[in-house]
């Protein structure tokens, strides 16, 4: 995996990025926990926190690709900078204001509320910026690895900043890790500003009225997007991939208890299966360099026994069974985010990517939320209207199994979707954009 580490640019470039991006994803997991343990204990109302954190996921969803827009009309590393330094100044603001006025329960949630929505907005242009961004750092031959590692410190910086604010909340109080959060995000944006950014935006010296550039520019790119059959066929397989997995934080805790008669714990036990999973998945992804032909293989393998494996916690109701199939499901998804996001950036122009990943945020923002709602409610009226309630959590996975195993099958009947996922689409255009970049990394 270390072998786009080469010395050089590159190399200092990548490290930069990944450095404030570790650290920064270790405030911001930090701060969600919090934030709604500080909202539980301020509040004592579920509802306030399912609407704030919807509020928070809202511009994501709606903004995302307009953002995606924006940031193929400018640099990208300007967007990644101007992004972090933003959401550390706001939230180190919030924790100023809380240390200096303690008390003030209805101010602290008002600007804690603003806060979360000002990160939303900002996650809606940093994401597809991020994902637009890594090409031009490293050549293509490594943009897999890069991938995997990148999502491999998300995730491991997620973890280590839900257990430091378990662990710290009652210790040292919301508001000390609320301005950790926010000193956090002022060194992620301080690494990024000293990336050496190798290219400017293609489209950043199109003439014409701002506005009118950006609108022409999102119709370009929904048209981009409307007439490769390919790339619809993985940004629409993507969304149900979401929406069809999205039961399995729902549910689970039902089926540990009702399904498996397991203590609740088990739940903890198992999300834990689960991430250890995507680590390891995610390595996984960087070690295997595959390319083509190849990929398209894994692809397809890692589709198969995802569903599969979703499919048998719905039949086999053992917990010695269950854990390690849920540890597979954490491989093959991380698996397939990295080889699908690694094709999109490969066989697409760099000048799209911002837009495409727009696109891709706002459809797999969406789908997750929808789809543990749908499910939700779904079981509540499986239960009602089954003669064995207890069942119905292992009935909701099998039939999530079973569709994404028909949903893959369908796909992979399109020519098109099959051109794509082996790299065989037109490069052409592709490779015009990125010609000089590659030339000047490698």
């Amino acid at each position: 995996m270390g072998v786009f580490f080469e010395s050089g640019s590159p190399r200092r470039n990548v490290l930069l990025l990944l450095q404030g991006h570790f650290i920064s994803k270790i405030g911001s997991a930090a701060f969600d926990i919090v934030f709604v343990l500080w909202m539980k204990q301020q509040m004592g109302l579920a509802g306030v926190i399912g609407i704030v954190m919807m509020l928070a996921k809202l511009p994501e969803i709606c903004l995302s690709p307009l953002s995606g827009t924006l940031v193929d009309m400018t640099s990208r590393k300007k967007v990644l900078v101007v992004c972090d330094l933003v959401i550390g100044i706001i939230i180190t603001a919030i924790s100023a204001i809380c240390l200096a006025l303690p008390g003030r329960t209805t101010l602290h949630f008002a600007m804690l509320v603003a806060g979360a929505i000002c990160i939303g907005i900002c996650d809606s242009f940093f994401n597809p910026a991020v994902a637009s961004f890594l090409p031009e750092l490293v050549a293509r031959r490594h943009l897999q690895s890069v991938n995997s590692v990148y999502r491999f410190t998300t995730t491991a910086a997620g973890f280590l900043g839900q257990f430091a604010a378990a662990a710290l909340f009652t210790a040292i109080g919301a508001p000390v890790l609320f301005l950790f959060n926010g000193l956090s995000y002022l060194f992620s944006a301080g690494s990024q500003a000293c990336i050496a950014s190798p290219a400017k935006s293609p489209t950043a010296g199109r003439p014409g009225h701002p506005f009118r550039r950006v609108l022409a520019n999102l119709k370009e790119g929904m048209a981009y997007i409307g007439d490769d059959q390919g790339l619809k066929g993985f940004l629409l397989i993507l969304c149900l991939y979401h929406f069809f997995l999205s039961p399995f934080t729902v549910i689970l805790p039902f089926y540990v208890t009702d399904v498996l008669n397991a203590a609740a714990a088990w739940y903890g036990y198992a999300m834990g299966c689960f991430g250890v999973g995507l680590l390891v998945g995610f390595i996984l992804a960087g070690v295997l360099r595959l390319s083509g032909s190849g990929r398209a293989r894994l692809v397809v393998a890692c589709f198969g026994v995802s569903a599969t494996a979703f499919s048998l916690i719905g039949v086999l109701h053992h917990l010695c069974l269950v854990l390690p199939l849920i540890f597979v499901i954490g491989v093959t998804i991380a698996i397939i985010v990295v080889a699908l996001n690694t094709i999109i950036q490969l066989t697409t122009p760099n000048s799209m990517h911002g837009r495409i990943f727009g696109l891709y945020s706002t459809l797999s923002t969406a789908s997750v939320p929808f789809g543990m709602g749908f499910f939700g409610i779904a079981m509540d009226l499986l239960r009602k209207a089954s003669s064995s309630p207890s069942r119905a959590p292992a009935t909701i996975f099998l039939f999530c199994g079973v569709t994404l195993c028909a949903i893959f099958i369908l796909f992979m009947g399109k020519p098109a979707f099959r051109n794509a996922l082996n790299g065989s689409a037109d490069l052409t255009s592709s490779r015009q954009t990125r010609s000089a970049v590659d030339g000047a990394i490698d």
